[in-house]
């Protein structure tokens, strides 16, 4: 319209309306390029922060603009170009948007360790709002959005079957943590579409630990230690910290039941279970670390190997006891004493990780000899006594006490000369008194 009046007015209106025209014109221009120097930075800063749509607006006015009185007026020429600048701008942002999800955006072994996620940091949420706005004008945005969402599709997926592939546990678990802070990130139309992917990854991993899980309580319920610890090993290996948690967890759980067993094994005096058991807690602290985290299956050890030296002790308290003031009622008693303490200082059954209670053994054992030593050395010394001065009451009373060792009447000499380091003198012993008692008499009687 305003290009046909121009025309008309330079047919008929005279130089005088022509020059106000002129100057009207001249003032419309001035007016059009100052509105455009004021759209060119504000569609620069729209670019910067990819408002696509409120730059496309910016650049269809002065196109349209420019299209129709551009020819007329060589200042609209130039708008024209700063125009095409803007469109130049514009295409080489959206470019450089596609190319930085596309290449920049990688997951190194480096962003995993650290668990960097760059869709998170530049924000593809927001990205993907301002294309989406833009192409519902525009379909080249949508264009743009499909490359980078095919590209954030292809990045993810590759991270899953990483996770499935990767060697160690830990290395596992910090790309599932990554894959996971990533789908918070993302817009959630893809995160839906990912969302099945990552589940499935997180639940074949979760299941990987099912047959370990298998092994731990299968070796806890038959006290195979050394398949726990070879677990152990393995899962340390593998950095599965997970698997290592519940392994600490039931071993925790293991020293407890095992310390009851060695209280009820304790009080029933079955000497085999008591060995069993202390072995069991022995080994476990022999083969695990001590640390934090395994601290109290030594704390455990200490106090089983305390119950059981406070057990034998006793034991060899009540023998002395039961042998110093020996009756007919005691010979079962110390019998069964006898039978507990060779079980229990036999060193046979026991393991290499038990080598201070080892040496406690040999001591116990070396108690028991003095004793079972002096004891008869004092019997004899007293029938000898009451022999040579022929006093028949002193003589009556020691047999009478050594009878209850004779093994016509009890096992007590076999079972102490069974113990390691415990002997008795023939000479001390009931048949040999017997003999000498009638050699005397016969003596005294010729």
């Amino acid at each position: 319209l305003i290009k046909d009046v121009h025309s008309f007015c330079d047919k008929f209106i005279t130089n005088a309306h022509k020059a106000k025209i002129t100057e009207i014109w001249s003032q419309s221009i001035a007016l059009l390029c100052t509105k455009f120097n004021e759209l060119s930075p504000r569609a620069v800063f729209h670019i910067e922060r990819c408002r696509f749509d409120k730059v496309e607006d910016i650049i269809v006015v002065c196109k349209n603009m420019t299209a129709y009185l551009g020819e007329l007026d060589p200042k609209l020429q130039q708008v024209s170009k700063q125009c095409n600048d803007l469109s130049e701008k514009l295409n080489k942002k959206l470019d450089e948007v596609s190319k930085f999800f596309c290449n920049e955006i990688q997951f190194t072994d480096d962003v995993i360790e650290k668990r960097v996620n760059g869709y998170a940091i530049y924000n593809v949420q927001y990205l993907h709002k301002r294309l989406v706005t833009a192409s519902h004008r525009f379909p080249r945005y949508l264009e743009t959005w499909t490359e980078i969402e095919d590209d954030i599709k292809r990045k993810f997926r590759d991270l899953l079957k990483r996770a499935d592939c990767a060697k160690l546990y830990s290395d596992t678990v910090k790309i599932l943590s990554l894959c996971d802070d990533i789908l918070g990130s993302l817009p959630e139309t893809l995160a839906h579409a990912l969302r099945s992917d990552y589940s499935q990854a997180a639940k074949r991993n979760k299941d990987s630990n099912k047959q370990e899980l298998e092994v731990l309580n299968k070796s806890l319920g038959t006290d195979d230690i050394t398949a726990v610890h070879s677990l152990y090993t393995a899962m340390k290996q593998q950095g599965n910290k997970a698997m290592l948690v519940k392994i600490q967890r039931s071993l925790s759980e293991k020293t407890k039941t095992i310390d009851v067993r060695l209280d009820q094994s304790i009080a029933s005096e079955d000497a085999a279970t008591i060995k069993q058991n202390l072995s069991m807690l022995s080994k476990l602290n022999a083969d695990f670390p001590s640390s934090a985290q395994f601290n109290q299956i030594e704390t455990q050890c200490v106090n089983a190997q305390t119950k059981v030296d406070s057990f034998i002790f006793h034991k060899i308290e009540t023998l002395k006891k039961l042998m110093s003031s020996i009756r007919a009622e005691c010979v079962n008693n110390i019998q069964r004493c006898l039978d507990v303490l060779r079980q229990m200082l036999n060193e046979s059954d026991l393991g290499q990780h038990l080598k201070t209670f080892k040496a406690k053994i040999k001591n116990y054992s070396q108690q028991i000899g003095s004793f079972v030593q002096t004891y008869f050395a004092g019997l004899k010394q007293r029938f000898s006594e009451g022999l040579k001065s022929l006093d028949g009451q002193a003589m009556n009373k020691t047999l009478s006490t050594m009878q209850f060792y004779d093994p016509k009447h009890s096992t007590i000499v076999a079972k102490l000369t069974s113990l390691d380091g415990v002997t008795i003198d023939e000479s001390a012993k009931y048949d040999h008194m017997i003999r000498k008692t009638k050699t005397k008499l016969s003596a005294v009687h010729d």
